[in-house]
């Protein structure tokens, strides 16, 4: 871990943000997209769309680092590794300065990623309407991994983002989504290497995406995913839902539903939501039971991870903080690394 002061403030940069690059970069990297950060929650988004303030793949970069060095601040499983994050947005500002930003000649450098059929990251919100979209660090028709100057965090080499209305998420509140990842989907350069390259990345998206789903992104939450409590536990969540669920807030449940096929982590962040609602006597007594059987689930899995002994160990501990496994876990996709970010 590097404590850099930046204007006025200490950021933790974990060396695993590190790679391809050094310290020297990352403090400007973060001292610019903080000033690009600052200036686009000022602006108004249809202006943002029209005139963004990223002029160039080095301002997406710099935003990147800014905002990961914000979800350092607040998430030692975040420092890990990085991964992605819902970021408050009231009027989606990032998403559209994101989706506006256009190179010298007016060349938007996003280019369409899907809509929420075509991503696991969207298919909690069953209202979600949201479409993703691609930034590349690395020229069009070059590969992913050729030698570059614009760095990303982790050794990433694109940005995949979106946007999330409040009434689609249940977060209560619009979200702009944000994904480092280590290849890019889009096919805009020209003649036969540059097809090649495109065809290469895709490929190793695909891969990649094949090998996480096959392997597991993180171990301690996905391991648990496929026991055999697990299991009843989900069949317990789609038999109640379909029995009670239509007639009262029937969207939340579907979206139970749903996170029950993800794992146990997504299926935290459900429960959370459900726990502050109203509801009639014999959902509520489920989701206590629900809720005490996630919690020994995830419990097991923050022992084996941490290598404790017991829970209060971990609950006295800054990332801990006293909080159930269950409402620290509520903060993480399936991965246990995609965070809520509030500026």
């Amino acid at each position: 871990m590097l404590n850099l002061k930046i204007r006025g403030s200490v950021y933790t940069v974990p060396a695993g943000a590190l790679q391809g690059t050094d310290v020297e970069y990352a403090r400007e990297a973060i001292e610019r997209g903080l000033k690009s950060l600052q200036k686009i929650m000022a602006g108004n988004p249809d202006e943002l769309r029209k005139n963004s303030p990223i002029h160039s793949r080095q301002d997406m970069a710099d935003l990147m680092w800014a905002l990961d060095a914000e979800a350092w601040k607040i998430s030692p499983r975040y420092q890990a590794s990085g991964s992605a994050m819902y970021v408050s947005d009231a009027e989606n500002k990032i998403y559209a300065a994101l989706l506006g930003a256009k190179d010298g000649e007016g060349k938007p450098f996003a280019y369409f990623r899907g809509g929420k059929n075509d991503s696991s990251h969207l298919q909690p919100f069953p209202n979600s309407k949201a479409s993703q979209y691609g930034f590349n660090a690395y020229e069009d028709g070059a590969s992913a991994t050729d030698p570059r100057e614009v760095k990303l965090p982790y050794g990433k080499n694109t940005l995949l983002f979106g946007k999330l209305e409040k009434t689609e998420s249940g977060f209560g509140k619009n979200r702009s989504f944000i994904k480092l990842e280590s290849y890019g989907t889009d096919s805009r350069g020209t003649g036969i290497k540059a097809r090649w390259n495109s065809f290469k990345n895709l490929l190793c998206h695909g891969l990649e995406w094949f090998t996480k789903c096959l392997c597991g992104i993180d171990s301690s939450t996905r391991e648990s995913n496929f026991t055999e409590k697990t299991t009843s536990i989900h069949r317990a969540v789609s038999s109640f839902c379909e029995e009670h669920g239509n007639g009262v807030e029937g969207d939340f449940w579907n979206g139970l539903k749903s996170a029950a096929e993800r794992g146990l982590t997504a299926l935290a962040q459900h429960v959370e939501k459900l726990k502050a609602m109203d509801l009639p006597p014999k959902q509520a007594a489920f989701l206590m039971e629900l809720e005490g059987s996630i919690n020994r689930q995830l419990e097991g899995s923050i022992l084996k991870e941490h290598q404790l002994e017991t829970l209060e160990e971990w609950q006295s501990s800054g990332e801990g903080d006293g909080q159930s496994a269950l409402a620290y876990f509520a903060r993480h996709d399936q991965s246990g690394r995609e965070i809520i970010l509030d500026l």
